[in-house]
């Protein structure tokens, strides 16, 4: 016990450290739970192995540290103190009316009377040392002894577990954090079964939290478990306490899921969607319009944007239609595998946007067509690091309860992220080339000031909605200083397909030109037919004029001959 209580020391303990004094502790209390007639546990002695709990969970660097590898030590300290309550309880059974509390840095233990039929709360006895976040905590228990024959209950407060306890849950796939103390109350060595369902109020370190979960930790015989959510139930939640009830008595804690602002925001929302609306309008068109023109337009890098603009096409309409579609966990683990593998053909078709025209600008007499290949690694390359990360995940961190889309939790996010850093940083390094290799022509050499600077700005206008360079702006919504920027970023993506739009078709000579050509010869087209109609008129007309002379010419003769004939009359005969 004195090894164990010497650990406050200025020296940082190490993982190998932590962890065998963990075991140590865990060896001390089954020492002092299977020889209760041999060591008489007392009341400095049972101050002492707290103290040295408390001094193991302040190594809070190297318990992170631990939790991050996987080494799920936590359980240990939680099994180790459980056992010393269990020690407690039997030890002052005969005396019902010993109230007694200890309190230290990291942890506070109360042993409380249970015989009477008024209900227990829990912290509520006085400590004769009070640290100030045992004073402020609104952390508590509310507890009906009932018909339980047991004569004591113990009570356990840790101050924070948040880095030493895994949080891994047996029924959440979400990414969660324990975002309030545990609380552990007990009144035998087994789980009991309450006739009435005990009360608990645990604080939140943190308002920046959402979706709680009452939780209770499911210890296993080696002293790791996990979270569990079975017998346990929301009652209710504020930003700064939740509420639950649980049927059952062992050591609780609230997990959280991180507050993402950006997903609450519904003016953020609608700007995006506004915005996407407007780039699908934008692509539609330009995809229309390349389709009427395209012997006038075909070139290397319009199969390039032919292929870009289907592709935000379809990771706009996808995400639009089903990015919040959560009622089905296999069709949204599909639709966030489908907008990553969307998403990154979209950044690949961005790079070989970038890569045919570094290649125009610097060798200026290459003939060799580069589209074919270049189009077929855009969009083959995103099967083989969607395949692979689907096949190592299993589709575990693809979609959660808010939304379709890559989860944070066990590193699935950087499948999507890695690459599309690695592309904008080549996009960044050829947009760099271009522009050297532009203002080092001679062309460029004679302008004047203002007008390099308009060269560039067009330049930018150009690669920038093409190339994806406007992504970087995503990096800075991570801080929450920078909130504005989220803005900035949902504008500028949202209108990438309408910046498309205008750069190539509306402000695209080449664009105008094949328009203008399209519609001289539409306008002539029309001009020969009706020509030719007013022609076939005219002949027409001139045919039905002659029939119809020859037709009155007939008939007056007929007429006029049979009136004469009409008017002879015949002689007067005499027979």
């Amino acid at each position: 016990m004195t090894a164990a209580t010497n650990t406050t020391t200025s020296v940082k303990l190490t993982q190998g450290e932590v962890s065998k004094l963990a075991d140590s502790l865990s060896k001390v209390a089954d020492i002092l739970k299977s020889s209760p007639r041999t060591v008489n546990i007392t009341t400095s002695m049972t101050q002492d192995f707290l103290t040295s709990t408390s001094n193991l969970l302040g190594e809070k660097e190297t318990w992170k540290t631990m939790n991050k590898s996987g080494t799920n030590d936590g359980g240990k300290i939680l099994k180790a103190v459980d056992t010393l309550t269990d020690v407690l309880r039997k030890r002052f059974e005969a005396d019902s009316t010993i109230n007694k509390t200890f309190s230290t840095t990291n942890i506070a233990l109360e042993l409380l009377n249970i015989t009477g039929n008024e209900a227990i709360k829990f912290p509520g006895g006085e400590f004769a040392y009070t640290p100030a976040w045992l004073e402020s905590t609104k952390t508590a228990i509310t507890f009906q002894p009932g018909n339980l024959s047991a004569s004591f209950a113990t009570g356990v407060l840790y101050r924070n577990m948040s880095d030493i306890l895994t949080t891994h849950s047996s029924n959440d796939s979400d990414y969660t954090e324990i975002r309030g103390q545990v609380v552990a109350f007990s009144v035998s060595e087994t789980s009991v079964n309450l006739t009435k369902n005990i009360t608990i109020q645990i604080e939140h370190f943190s308002p920046k939290f959402t979706n709680p979960q009452c939780s209770f930790w499911n210890a296993q015989s080696s002293g790791n478990g996990q979270w569990s959510t079975s017998g346990c139930f929301f009652v209710n939640s504020t930003d700064n306490l939740t509420t639950c009830e649980c049927n059952h008595l062992t050591n609780f804690a609230v997990l959280m899921s991180p507050f993402v602002e950006v997903d609450n925001d519904l003016p953020l929302r609608l700007v995006s969607i506004i915005g996407m609306s407007v780039s699908i309008f934008g692509l539609l068109l330009t995809v229309l319009l390349h389709a009427c023109l395209w012997r006038q337009v075909k070139n290397n890098r319009s199969s390039l944007l032919i292929n870009l603009c289907v592709a935000l096409l379809c990771a706009y309409i996808v995400f639009l239609s089903g990015v919040d579609r959560t009622e089905s966990t296999a069709f949204c683990a599909a639709v966030a595998a489908l907008l990553h593998y969307i998403y990154l053909v979209v950044f690949c078709l961005m790079l070989a946007e970038g890569i045919e025209i570094v290649i125009t600008v610097v060798y200026v007499f290459a003939t060799k067509s580069r589209a074919r290949p270049l189009i077929i690694l855009a969009w083959a390359i995103p099967v083989v690091i969607v395949g692979i990360s689907l096949g190592v995940t299993k589709t575990k961190g693809y979609g959660n309860k808010n939304f379709c889309w890559l989860s944070i939790k066990d590193g699935v996010i950087w499948a999507f992220v890695g690459p599309t850093l690695l592309i904008i940083m080549l996009n960044v390094g050829s947009l760099i080339i271009v522009l050297r290799k532009l203002f080092t022509t001679k062309a460029m050499e004679k302008k004047n000031f203002k007008d390099k600077i308009l060269t560039s700005v067009r330049s930018l206008c150009v690669l920038v909605p093409l190339m994806g360079v406007s992504w970087i702006l995503g990096i800075f919504i991570v801080n929450e200083d920078l909130a504005f920027m989220q803005y900035v970023f949902a504008v500028c993506n949202g209108l990438q397909g309408f910046c498309i739009f205008l750069i190539h078709c509306v402000f695209n000579q080449k664009m105008r030109v094949a328009l203008c050509i399209r519609y001289r010869r539409f306008k002539s087209e029309a001009d020969t037919k009706d020509s030719r109609h007013k022609r076939s008129n005219a002949t027409s007309n001139s045919t039905s004029d002659w029939r119809n002379l020859f037709h009155e010419t007939s008939t007056y003769d007929t007429i006029d001959a049979s009136t004469e004939i009409g008017k002879i009359k015949r002689p007067n005969v005499d027979y």
